[in-house]
């Protein structure tokens, strides 16, 4: 499927100048990437600007979807987290939805602490484990199949009709 590239990095709550430069495109080409601080799942008016560039995609090309996937750090129960990833992926969603994308468009996952975007286990690894991950692509074709060839061997005529039954007396 092929993908739009949308090269964005939203950070909440983090120095831009302390983060490692390009590290997240390397890590996710193509994606839209919103970070989120422990136990939050709102978008902020700070990652908006992100997000809208993909809007604009959206709206001027009917045949793109888009797919949000949530994510947590790895602290906490899983069922938490789990959730949690399902919120900030549905937040995101509501943006979209929002801003006028009709919601048969957006897909949407919630993966808890599953993929990390980084491995380490130190308070900057949990920050870029924390976020939603949005990528535009290409809507699947909705195209109807086309009929298969007959088999070989097989007429291409139509059958002939059955006969018709001949009428048979009536017993009383």
């Amino acid at each position: 499927v092929p993908v739009l590239i949308i090269s964005c990095l939203i950070v909440l709550g983090m120095d831009p100048d302390r983060m490692v430069p390009d590290a997240s495109a390397q890590d996710s080409p193509g994606a839209t990437i919103v970070f989120f601080n422990p136990n939050e799942h709102g978008v902020r008016p700070d990652d908006e600007s992100g997000l809208n560039e993909s809007v604009t995609l959206l709206k001027n090309d009917p045949g793109l979807v888009v797919v949000i996937d949530g994510y947590s750090d790895i602290t906490g129960e899983e069922q938490y987290n789990l959730n949690l990833s399902r919120l900030r992926a549905d937040a995101v969603r509501e943006f979209y939805v929002g801003r006028g994308i009709d919601p048969e468009r957006i897909k949407v996952r919630g993966n808890g602490k599953t993929d990390k975007f980084d491995s380490g286990i130190d308070e900057e690894s949990l920050k870029r484990n924390r976020r939603v991950q949005v990528q535009v692509e290409s809507a699947p074709s909705r195209k109807t199949p086309s009929p298969a060839p007959p088999a070989s061997g097989v007429s291409e005529k139509p059958a002939a009709p059955a006969p018709e039954p001949e009428p048979q007396a009536e017993e009383n």
